[in-house]
């Protein structure tokens, strides 16, 4: 597995299922049951899982719980080597966002070098803010965020990335790029 592992999802809130994601460095295999770690997954969303849940031979559960039985499948992290293992992004940049044209959601992807005061927002060609995708202080990472664009009309926007760095004020990036809503 190559870390990070970034989990998306997009939850069909109709079907009456409670998502949770269980993460145990314990090892052994087991199931999670004991609530360590565990969250639950709002009805879309993102999150990394990096390398030091794997450790030990750490895992990662799924697990779905609704009104009439369901099954919980487990997998294992695999470890990589060390030499492997992923670096920190040497510098800062927005990518492109996948799937590009979209409907309704897409995912936006940015890389920060060093920990960062970030904010992602979405902007109509009127240059009129649409949305907040980010407004955060984040870690120094390759970084992804959803957005959900079911209340705006089809047409094309902008996302623009504004990183400060936590370490350096004056360090500061700023990208814009544009995308493609189709419904």
């Amino acid at each position: 597995v190559a870390y990070p592992v970034v989990f998306s999802w997009n939850r069909h809130a109709e079907n009456a299922i409670t998502y949770y994601l269980v993460a145990s460095n314990r090892g052994g295999g087991g199931n999670g049951g004991n609530g360590e770690g565990r969250t639950q997954l709002p009805d879309t969303g993102s999150t990394v899982i990096d390398s030091t849940v794997g450790a030990n031979g750490g895992i990662v559960v799924l697990q779905a719980t609704a009104t009439t039985p369901c099954i919980t499948r487990t997998a294992p992290i695999v470890n990589r080597p060390e030499e492997a293992q992923a670096e920190k992004p040497k510098e800062f940049a927005l990518h492109q966002n996948y799937p590009n044209p979209f409907n309704p959601v897409t995912e936006i992807r940015y890389d920060l070098p060093e920990p960062s005061r970030v904010t992602v927002k979405v902007y109509d060609v009127l240059g009129r803010e649409v949305a907040t995708v980010v407004d955060a202080i984040q870690e120094a990472s390759a970084q992804q965020a959803s957005w959900d664009a079911r209340a705006v009309a089809s047409g094309l926007y902008f996302y623009r990335l504004d990183a400060t760095s936590l370490t350096d004020a004056a360090h500061t990036f700023m990208q814009v790029r544009k995308m493609m809503l189709v419904k």
